[in-house]
């Protein structure tokens, strides 16, 4: 799964978690413990991509060997970069579920997540400060990404923050976005019927490469919804890609499986207890 999808799923949750939050049962350990594992393991991967890259950097290697490690890199920034719009968003919903249920069970998921990713972030930005083997040009198109990357989070958080209170506590600038929230208007949430198809057009042509870790984004993807866990709530949120239609449809099919084993089980045990 490319990064740019999580950017889509980051619209689904943003514009339609008050119903999320609507739903006062327990999250679904299964996805909560596969967003967590997965995000670790991404986070892993990122640290060793680029530990690969200040290793080649600080040795005496040529300009073209380090060039050719920075467009190793160079994918796996990016990645770092735009998935944090979900990182951020995501983390909104859990934390604001814990409140909402009085429980604390899914906010230290979602921080130890969060804080995973802003770190790896700063390690990124650091390299884009003090590395070497890439252009001008390079740094300054990763750069723009990542601004576009703050302004569609400081966006979707604004739609959080009508229902989340915690939503501030994830944004990139606490002063400014809390002005953004001011300056609100009612009638401004008509905007998230476009939003899907905005965000797709705004990061077309912007990532280039392909990290590497689909496997991981997908299950990470297949966590948040399975969380998500309502027919109702994605129904009625912004439309859904192909992609995104598919794998709900195939978590949700995953969950029943495993809701019918379990059932299964339960019932011969209660036959073999008559």
């Amino acid at each position: 799964m490319h990064p740019k999808e999580l950017l889509e799923l980051a619209v689904v949750v943003a514009s339609r978690g008050s119903t999320f939050l609507q739903n006062l049962d327990q999250l679904p350990t299964s996805g909560l413990d596969r967003y967590w594992t997965a995000s670790k393991c991404r986070l892993n991967r990122w640290a060793s991509v680029m530990k690969s890259y200040q290793d080649v950097v600080q040795s005496q290697q040529t300009q073209p060997q380090r060039e050719q490690s920075w467009l190793s890199l160079r994918p796996t920034i990016e990645e770092i970069l735009s998935t944090e719009v979900l990182t951020r968003v995501w983390a909104v919903l859990l934390c604001e579920h814990d409140v909402v249920c009085g429980t604390n069970e899914s906010s230290p998921v979602a921080r130890s997540v969060y804080l995973g990713h802003l770190e790896a972030r700063h390690r990124a930005l650091n390299i884009l400060i003090y590395g070497r083997g890439f252009s001008l040009d390079d740094s300054v198109a990763v750069n723009r990404l990542r601004r576009q990357c703050e302004r569609w989070t400081e966006l979707l958080l604004g739609f959080t923050a009508t229902y989340a209170g915690s939503a501030v506590e994830f944004a990139f600038d606490r002063k400014s976005f809390e002005q953004l929230i001011q300056e609100r208007q009612l009638g401004e949430t008509k905007l998230e019927e476009g939003l899907t198809a905005s965000i797709r057009a705004s990061f077309h042509g912007r990532l280039l490469g392909d990290a590497g870790n689909g496997d991981l984004n997908d299950k990470i993807a297949s966590g948040v919804l399975s969380c998500l866990n309502a027919n109702l709530y994605l129904a009625s949120g912004p439309e859904m890609s192909p992609w995104l239609r598919r794998l709900y449809d195939m978590t949700d099919e995953t969950t029943s499986r495993i809701q019918f084993l379990l059932d299964s089980e339960f019932n011969s045990s209660t036959s073999d207890q008559l």
